[in-house]
Formats: structure tokens, sequence, C-alpha cells
């Protein structure tokens, strides 16, 4: 399921929705942000993150768990080894 959240104040809140419906097994979720907001909402919902550095230079996306420069430079086996 892909989730584009055009309300970006409060990402956390569009993960938490899909979490409690069950829509979503956090472990095997993937979170792809460029804020720092997004970022945090996503490991605080035991997501794995991959950082997108838009906005943010690489050294500042914090404890995304891959952090890239383009969505381009991501490969089937990154999101492989990111859900397990």
């Amino acid at each position: 399921m892909c989730i584009r959240d055009r309300n970006r104040k409060s990402p956390d809140l569009k993960i938490a929705k899909l979490l409690y419906v069950g829509r979503i097994n956090p472990e095997k979720g993937i979170v792809v942000e460029d804020a720092h907001v997004g970022i945090e909402a996503g490991l605080a919902a035991k997501m794995r993150v991959i950082a997108v550095a838009t906005t943010h230079q690489l050294d500042q996306l914090g404890r995304a768990h891959l952090a890239v420069e383009s969505l381009e430079q991501v490969k089937i086996k990154d999101l492989y080894e990111l859900i397990g």
C-alpha cells in the first residue's frame, strides 16, 4: 500500500491510522520520507525508514535505516533487506 501524505504536518497520524486498522504489519512497512518528523514517526511506529535527501543533506537525515540522494538509488534488494 502506498500513501502519499499531503498533510505534511502530521505524518505520525497517517501511520498510526494505518496501523490501527491493521493494514500494515509495522515490521514489514517501509516509510519513505524527506523530513525529520516523518523519519521519527516511522521509527516510532517500528517501521523501516528510507530517507531521501530532497530537503536536507544526507548527514542531516538522522536515524533512518537507509538514506539516499534519490529514490533511483534504491534497489529491490535494498527493500528486501529492510523488511527481512
